[in-house]
């Protein structure tokens, strides 16, 4: 085991090198932006490619996109991220709601024509109530008035049963929950993709990196704003940046874990492993992390202190942290963004409850009786299956809408 530990921190030492004099990968990608304006040969861009792509084991660096948005093809494979599981969600789900609210629309347009057809009013009275009805739920759904649209679908669920239509009102209920919950979680997921907070997460956990206005836009507070821009341009390669975290004064012990943790880096990075050592225990006893530990257990071996790797590596496996396939360089610790705000959406949840409320109490007052239908009212299309209850009309519509926007959202998707 002794041996393996020696082979170990003897392999190490052989893959990291001083990086002082070398090209940063800021300055490199900075070269090659600069080289592709001004036209220069495909073999040079090449060269620089491979420049950048070697320099970037050198570095915290996981993947750099701009490879792909400077070249215009896929240099650098981008692995799936919660974006990515975000706009699938969305793509799927997006049509069901969709599909949803058009059954809702047309059981409503059935439900208050059947409901006017039989209350304690004069014909002229019903006609007028069964006109007034229809088109406020059409233009509801023409101006996208989502409070209107569920207060009507609450509305819906209570005149419903008070016809004596309790799948309809079932559905319209429970379909008026899950589109108004759908609604919200789609809501939440678009906030988050477009969040300066989100994107900076993702970039930070998927890259290493992220880009200066993206920080400025994250973070808030302009101290933990300036350690992450730091850091940030240490992850680049721009290890003389060190020298600004002097001057950041904090009583913060999470800020001056992530400075120390930074400063071991360089340190590391730079060949001078006992100075490393000094700074990765500093920010150890400041900031528990796993990422800090990490960084003692590849200084430690680094420096053939085996048994106290071992210690490291045994409290990183307590954790449940595979280290077998780790970086060779240390870590940088990356500034966490401030929450997120989450959306919830009550006013839908106040119009439905109040349509709920509102068709009780008009219910109450002007009540239901039979009366036979007009012809005129029979001959809507889809009038009998709804007062035959037979579902199967409703059914075909309802899987016809979940099709159209299933091909509209491929569609769209494929622009």
């Amino acid at each position: 085991m002794r041996r393996w530990g020696i082979f170990l921190a003897l392999l190490i030492g052989l893959f990291n090198f001083s990086t002082a004099g070398a090209a940063s990968l800021k300055e490199l990608l900075n070269k090659l932006e600069n080289d592709i304006g001004n036209g220069a040969p495909a073999q040079i861009l090449h060269k620089e490619i491979d420049e950048i792509k070697k320099a970037k084991g050198k570095y915290p660096i996981y993947h750099i996109p701009e490879l792909n948005y400077l070249t215009k093809r896929e240099i650098e494979p981008i692995p799936q991220t919660s974006i990515s599981l975000i706009k699938k969600f969305i793509f799927f789900v997006e049509p069901l709601k969709r599909a949803t609210e058009v059954l809702i629309f047309f059981l409503l347009f059935y439900t208050f024509i059947f409901y006017s057809q039989h209350i304690d009013l004069e014909p002229d009275r019903k006609k007028y109530l069964t006109l007034f009805l229809i088109l406020v739920l059409a233009l509801v759904v023409l101006v996208n008035f989502w409070p209107g649209f569920y207060f009507l679908t609450g509305m819906g669920a209570v005149l419903a049963l008070s016809i004596k239509k309790k799948k309809t009102a079932t559905f319209l209920f429970f379909a008026g929950i899950f589109s108004i919950f759908t609604y919200g979680l789609t809501e939440n997921f678009l906030n988050y993709l477009q969040s300066p907070k989100f994107l900076y997460t993702v970039k930070t956990t998927r890259d290493g990196y992220a880009p200066p206005y993206l920080i400025s836009s994250a973070i808030e507070n302009p101290l933990y704003r300036k350690v992450e821009l730091i850091t940030n341009e240490l992850a680049l390669g721009e290890l003389q940046r060190v020298k600004e975290l002097n001057s950041v004064k904090t009583n913060d012990p999470y800020l001056i874990g992530i400075i120390y943790n930074d400063v071991g880096y360089v340190n590391f990075l730079q060949g001078d492993y006992q100075k490393a050592l000094k700074a990765f225990q500093t920010a150890n006893k400041y900031l528990k992390s796993p990422v800090v530990l990490f960084n003692l257990y590849i200084t430690y071996s680094s420096l053939l202190m085996l048994e106290q790797a071992n210690q490291i590596r045994r409290e990183l496996l307590k954790e449940e942290i595979d280290i077998s396939k780790a970086s060779s360089i240390p870590l940088l610790i990356h500034v966490r963004s401030e929450g997120f705000e989450t959306l919830i959406p009550y006013i839908l949840i106040a119009s439905f409850g109040a349509g709920l409320v509102f068709a009780l109490i008009f219910d109450r007052f002007f009540g239901f009786y039979t009366e036979q239908l007009s012809s005129g009212v029979l001959q809507i299309p889809g009038m009998m299956s709804f007062i035959n209850s037979k579902m199967m009309f409703f059914v075909i519509i309802f899987i016809t809408a979940l099709i159209l926007n299933y091909i509209l959202g491929k569609a769209i998707c494929n622009i």
